[in-house]
C-alpha cells in the first residue's frame, strides 16, 4: 500500500520557510500553539518540549530566564523519528501524531533513518487526529570522508518514489550512506533540509570551512532549486542563538530559504502520562 503524500511545499513554500530577510522561518511559525507547545528559536520551550540529544563538547544549556521572549510558535513538526529509527526513536508513528495533535500542531513529518516503514501508520493516524502528514527520511550523505545527515521530504507521490530510490541506493552500499553525487542525481519532487546540529552547515562552520560549505550548498541549490532549505535549530545551548544567526546570514548570502527544524530529543512525560521521543523535531 502506497500512502498518500501531502505536498511538503504547502508547509515550506509560499508563506512558509523563507530567505532570512523575509522574517519568519516557517509557515508553521504563525500557527496557534497548543498547551505546552514549544516556543520559537530563542525562547524557552513549554511542557512537552524536547531535550536535545547531543551537543558540542563544553556546551551547557542556558536557563530560560536568560533567553529572549518567544515571538512565534510552530504549527509543524517537520522532522520526527519513530521507533523505526533504531537508537533514535522510541515512539510509534501513531503516538507521535497523537501527541503532536494534543499540542496543537497541524503538520507532522516522519523522517526515520533510511526508511519509510512507518508511512502507512503515519497517514492513518494523521487522518484520525485531523493533522496533515508528510513523509520523508533522514539520509546520511557522504562528502569525501565525512558523512552528514540530511532530511529529504517527499513533495508529491513522484517525490515519494524518488525518496524510495534514494533509500535503496544507500542500502545497496556497505557503508549505508549516499554519496553526494548520487544525492544530486535524485532530486525530483524532493524537499531537502541541510541537517541540524550534526548536519553539513553546522559542522563545516564549526571547522571554519566556509568556502567549502558555500560550494556544496551552491551545488545543492543547483540540483534542488527552491526545494533546498537551510535548517535552523535552537535547543537552548549557550551558542545556539549565535549559530542560528550565522546560519541565517549564510543562507541570505546564498539566497537560500531557511526553516526552523531544531535537532531532536525527548518529549518529557506530561500530566497525561504520555512520553514520546523524536529526533530533529521542527520546533523552535
Amino acid at each position: 500500500m502506497r500512502p498518500p503524500v501531502h505536498p511538503a511545499q504547502a508547509v515550506l513554500g509560499a508563506g512558509g520557510a523563507r530567505t532570512p530577510s523575509g522574517g519568519a522561518a516557517t509557515e508553521a511559525a504563525g500557527g496557534p500553539p497548543g498547551p505546552g507547545a514549544p516556543h520559537t528559536a530563542g525562547g524557552p520551550p513549554g511542557a512537552g518540549a524536547p531535550q536535545e540529544s547531543g551537543r558540542a563538547k563544553g556546551e551547557k544549556r542556558v536557563r530560560g530566564s536568560d533567553l529572549p521572549p518567544p515571538r512565534r510558535r510552530l504549527s509543524a513538526l517537520l522532522v520526527t523519528h519513530s521507533y523505526f529509527s533504531f537508537g533514535a526513536g522510541t515512539a510509534s508513528p501513531t503516538s507521535l501524531v497523537r501527541r503532536a495533535a494534543e499540542l496543537g500542531y497541524r503538520y507532522v513529518g516522519l523522517t526515520d533513518d533510511l526508511n519509510v516503514t512507518g508511512a502507512v501508520e503515519l497517514f492513518q493516524a494523521a487522518h484520525e487526529h485531523g493533522v496533515k502528514a508528510l513523509i520523508g527520511a533522514t539520509v546520511p550523505v557522504r562528502v569525501e570522508d565525512d558523512v552528514y545527515p540530511m532530511v529529504a521530504i517527499a513533495a508529491s507521490r513522484a517525490g515519494y518514489e524518488t525518496l524510495c530510490r534514494l533509500i535503496t541506493q544507500a542500502h545497496e552500499r556497505e557503508e549505508k550512506d549516499v554519496p553526494f553525487p548520487v544525492l544530486l542525481a535524485h532530486t525530483h519532487d524532493l524537499v531537502l533540509l541541510t541537517g541540524g546540529r550534526d548536519g553539513l552547515p553546522a559542522r563545516l562552520l564549526a571547522r571554519r570551512r566556509v568556502s567549502e560549505l558555500e560550494a556544496l550548498l551552491t551545488q545543492l541549490k543547483g540540483a534542488f532549486g527552491d526545494r533546498l532549505y537551510v535548517q535552523l535549530f535552537h535547543d537552548r545551548y549557550r551558542w545556539d542563538g549565535r549559530r542560528a544567526r550565522v546560519l541565517r546570514r549564510l543562507a541570505q548570502s546564498l539566497s537560500l530559504p531557511v526553516v526552523a527544524a531544531p535537532e531532536g530529543a525527548t518529549w518529557t512525560p506530561t500530566t497525561t502520562g504520555s512520553t514520546t521521543r523524536s529526533s530533529a523535531a521542527a520546533w523552535a
